[in-house]
């Protein structure tokens, strides 16, 4: 191996180049809080001449607004969590007239009393449904019967019985009264349902639930952040990647589908110490394979790279393999989160600018105003000037009274006055609303800037909340920049369960060559990932407007329980038909009629 790199970008399939990194790295920098970083100085150090003309240093007094902004940012999307369904694509496209677990009279006669009968839809495959049904001359049920077709089918509000009904026809007006719910019960075989327990699980196990949040705050000053599951002891994780770590191998494109990921190690040996990157190359081959290759590196010197090294070298990295191979993958296992906007710093780079490139010189006028306002404070405290005599310390033959010794309000002054009036006070006026001005101003320019409503960030303590009506109503910036920033979290979601979907269907990385999940068409799932909107909406009334909507029909009953809960299309129709089933035929006279539409299910 004769490899050497001085920095990342030296490797000629980095397509990433080393301005776009140095960028990444000073937003980074600031969102550590680190905004004065001078080389050969201390960070956040301030170097001045004082009146003697001494070199002196002294800390500078930043307030790290670039994470209150992150925070801010993240906390408006994901502070109250997110939810995700699964549905089958081909299944709604096949599923325009009946929905697995709804209840039908069959016009068939592939088998002996069958025209006539009573059935429920289990499953659909290509339009055909498998289904069990009630013979119409009383006889033991027959159930996964194979295949009935939209025009062997009657749609009914009758009730899918448990026990054998007798002999029935489609003239029935219903069979509610026969008091069973077996419709309203969610298919078990359902592979939908099940896929959608196991991503639950995994969402939750794997700590996206719980990470995703702090993670977008860490991404979004740099402009992104990457993601790759990985297995681990038959498990699933998730590795989280910064944006320093993350370098794209493809340019002047919207979407990355190759990168190479950098992890950095640090090793005493041998009483010395070394610094060791381990290169994650994500690429396809010409055949469509998707391969993995790893190179390590290894430096004594913390600024470079070094020369290439075995896997393995200093036990470093010695359970990873040069190489691995995947057939039949069709996205790359690693998900890039890019936040909105276009990248306006290097428009070729498929990478995302976070704000504080874009911010840079409103963040450090906001760091100097709140520095100079906090040093003011403090070279404008009360001083008390005497002559020397008066603090001078006495001796053995004189005794003096002694101010104070944690004190510095009095300071001697040789010469002070004529002798009349020998003490003088110092009381300088600190200019706070001057200082306080000044930082709203810039406030306000970095809360346009960022896309946040005005009074996000406020010097005022008198200034109050703003109501979530009023962000709704006012269509505010915040609401948008939010809106935005969801399209993103949602397409980020949606490509990691789709990568973790591919890595779980591979045999050789589990236990007995038994893959987690079999037979699953990434083509064929449609995710969709749900917030709570409580902070921008009130909820209450929300849900009373769409009632008066689905009382004046114009809403569906199905998109009410979608909207207002939270469900997935199949989730909200397995609604429908648990309320139909259980709701009597008789309604109660006082209920109201609203409620009686909406309970009882209906039209879609």
């Amino acid at each position: 191996m004769t490899n050497s790199l001085s920095k990342i970008s030296d490797d000629s399939r980095i397509a990433t180049n080393q301005d776009e990194i140095d960028r990444i790295k000073l937003a980074q920098r600031y969102y550590a809080g680190n905004y004065l970083a001078k080389k050969g100085a201390d960070i956040n150090t301030v170097s001045y001449f004082n009146s003697q003309g001494e070199k002196r240093n002294r800390r500078f007094n930043a307030v790290n607004i670039t994470q209150m902004v992150a925070k801010r940012q993240a906390s408006i999307c994901l502070n109250s969590g997110f939810d995700v369904s699964i549905d089958s694509k081909s299944q709604d496209d096949t599923q325009a007239s009946f929905n697995v677990g709804d209840t039908v009279i069959l016009s068939a006669n592939h088998m002996p009393n069958m025209q006539g009968a009573i059935a429920k839809i289990d499953s659909v495959d290509n339009g055909a449904y498998e289904v069990d049904y009630w013979p119409t001359d009383g006889t033991a049920e027959v159930t996964n019967h194979k295949w009935v077709v939209d025009s062997e089918m009657t749609p009914t509000d009758q009730m899918f019985p448990s026990v054998s009904p007798g002999k029935i026809d489609s003239s029935m007006p219903s069979m509610s009264s026969m008091g069973s719910n077996s419709s309203s019960q969610t298919d078990d075989n359902d592979p939908m349902s099940d896929l959608s327990d196991f991503i639950d699980k995994w969402l939750e196990d794997s700590g996206v639930n719980s990470n995703l949040e702090g993670k977008l705050e860490q991404g979004i000053p740099s402009g992104g952040f990457a993601a790759r599951p990985y297995v681990d002891n038959g498990k699933i994780k998730v590795a989280w990647v910064r944006a320093s770590q993350f370098f794209s191998l493809d340019a002047n494109t919207e979407e990355i589908s190759q990168a190479a990921i950098a992890s950095r190690s640090v090793k005493v040996v041998d009483k010395e110490r070394y610094y060791y990157t381990l290169l994650e190359f994500h690429q396809w081959a010409q055949d469509g394979t998707y391969q993995i290759t790893n190179e390590l590196y290894k430096s004594t010197d913390a600024d470079q790279v070094g020369e290439q090294v075995s896997l393995g070298t200093d036990d470093m990295y010695t359970d990873v393999a040069p190489q691995v191979k995947f057939t039949n993958f069709k996205r790359p296992l690693f998900v890039y989160f890019k936040c909105p906007g276009q990248n306006n710093v290097a428009p070729e780079s498929p990478l995302g600018v976070g704000f504080v490139n874009n911010c840079q010189n409103i963040l450090d006028a906001i760091n100097y105003a709140h520095d100079s306002f906090v040093w003011e404070m403090r070279m404008g405290r009360r001083k008390v000037l005497v002559p020397p005599e008066t603090v001078r310390p006495g001796d053995e033959y004189h005794q003096t009274g002694q101010f104070d010794p944690d004190q510095d309000t009095y300071q001697s002054v040789e010469g002070l006055g004529d002798g009349t009036n020998p003490v003088v006070q110092i009381n300088p006026d600190i200019r706070v609303e001057e200082y306080q001005q000044t930082m709203q101003y810039f406030l306000h320019e970095l809360e346009n800037a960022v896309g946040l409503s005005s009074g996000t960030f406020t010097t005022d303590t008198t200034g109050g909340v703003t109501t979530a009506t009023q962000v709704v109503s006012e269509n505010s910036m915040t609401y948008q920049t939010r809106s935005s920033y969801l399209n993103r979290i949602s397409k980020f979601i949606s490509e990691l369960i789709q990568s973790m979907i591919q890595l779980a269907q591979v045999p050789e990385l589990f236990d007995n060559n038994e893959p987690l999940l079999s037979d699953i068409d990434l083509d064929d799932l449609q995710i969709s990932v749900h917030y709570d909107d409580g902070v921008f909406v009130d909820k209450d009334a929300q849900a009373k407007q769409d009632m008066l909507a689905v009382q004046a029909g114009t809403m569906p009953k199905k998109q009410y329980i979608m909207r207002n809960y939270g469900k997935s299309e199949q989730e909200a129709e397995e609604w429908l038909s648990e309320i139909q089933a259980e709701t009597p035929t008789n309604n109660n006279q006082n209920e109201n009629p609203f409620e009686s539409d909406v309970l009882n299910g209906g039209d879609e």
